[in-house]
């Protein structure tokens, strides 16, 4: 159901392979041990007005670069960057975003263990890891044992943020311990994170931020259970997942969502339907990233949202020749997450990607709404490029 740097580092890598030593190396030898990766993303999106919005064109773009070196056999050395620039006709104003140094790490390929150390992405159910979302600067240790992969994680600080809940965890330890693996045809995976008690704002209910007073610690534990498995000639998967906020170790707000999805593919159309279960505290399971796979997701409305309701998704995709075509329809009878009310709502989304080459394509889609008030207009349309190298 959900769906997912920079030229200047390879240039710095070659010349430090050229200036270390006595005289200078031909570049392809220079950079025999490096490989780098990364994408050029270009998006337009325009999002219709509302009676309390003017609308919106904005346009972004997007450059990651991942330098990889192969120190020995043993130790992989792993730098990212990334810039992002937004302009928005709203604002009249350019918005660029220089993105830092992304991740800065060592991974050491022991005989019984592979252990990542430096800066890293948080990539767990809460988190997608990806470039423009969380990282922290931490240990990962992954353990295969059988069949089965023990991990676990120990970060010192992240950028991660809550949203609906506006818990600043940037401060905070956070810890994590999974178990992924196979039986039979069943895959699971159990992911545990806890974030360290520590002083911070909390937006308890889920509207207003309250700054804790002297000495009011708080923190949280998350989990996430996520089974797959084919059942005839369909694919189920359930995913729950819940996130337990504290204050000075009393419990604050519990969001909770659970959800089912049945896909498989009838004459070279894939189809999908699912079902999505929000608690009576909401539906924001994830660390500040709405994308991360413990979330239900389209583009106007998703299980952050949602609040002692559930919502229903279909989807149908197929090829058009070189073009990818897919139609998405979500509906809940109460859209109350982040909203002082209730509210009906449903989302239509059509798009279609187009693969020009293997690693260019040029995708576009748009979404129709419906709903009570102003949510009756909260459509958008987007035109994205995305180059990969």
């Amino acid at each position: 159901m959900t769906k997912m740097i920079k030229m200047s580092l390879v240039a710095a890598v070659a010349m430090a392979g050229l200036t270390t030593t006595a005289s200078a190396k031909p570049i392809k030898e220079a950079l025999d041990n490096v490989d780098y990766s990364g994408n050029l993303r270009y998006r337009y999106t325009n999002a219709e007005a509302t009676s309390t919005s003017k609308g919106l064109d904005q346009n972004e773009y997007q450059l990651n670069m991942t330098v990889k070196s192969s120190i020995n056999k043993m130790i992989t050395a792993t730098v990212s960057a990334g810039v992002t620039a937004t302009t928005s006709d709203d604002s009249g104003d350019a918005d660029p975003q220089a993105s830092e140094i992304k991740e800065a790490n060592f991974a050491f390929a022991l005989p019984m263990a592979t252990v990542i150390a430096g800066k890293q992405a948080l990539a767990t159910p809460f988190a997608d890891g990806s470039l423009d979302s969380q990282q922290g600067t931490g240990v990962v240790a992954l353990v295969p044992v059988g069949g089965v992969t023990i991990a676990g994680g120990l970060f010192l600080n992240s950028d991660a943020v809550s949203n609906v809940y506006n818990v600043d965890l940037g401060g905070h330890n956070i810890a994590a311990l999974a178990v992924i693996g196979k039986a039979s045809v069943v895959d699971y995976a159990a992911w545990y994170a806890k974030i360290s008690e520590n002083a911070l704002t909390l937006q308890a209910d889920g509207k207003t931020a309250t700054t804790l007073s002297a000495g009011t610690t708080a923190g949280a534990t998350a989990v996430n259970l996520n089974l797959k498995a084919p059942v005839g000639p369909v694919n189920v998967e359930v995913n729950y997942a819940k996130v337990n906020y504290t204050v000075n170790k009393a419990d604050a707000k519990e969001p909770t969502q659970s959800r089912i999805v049945v896909s498989g593919d009838v004459a070279g159309v894939s189809l999908a339907a699912g079902y999505v279960k929000a608690g009576k505290d909401g539906g924001d399971v994830t660390l500040g990233d709405g994308d991360a796979t413990a979330n239900f997701v389209m583009e106007a409305f998703s299980g952050t949202a949602l609040k002692d309701t559930s919502a229903y998704y279909l989807a149908a995709s197929m090829p058009v020749g070189p073009v990818t075509a897919k139609l998405e329809y979500g509906k809940t009878s109460d859209l109350d997450g982040t909203t002082a009310g209730n509210a009906k709502f449903s989302e239509t989304k059509l798009s279609a990607t187009y693969e020009i080459v293997k690693n260019f394509t040029v995708s576009a889609w748009m979404t129709a709404t419906s709903g009570d008030g102003d949510y009756n207009k909260m459509g958008a349309n987007r035109l994205e490029l995305n180059y990969t190298f």
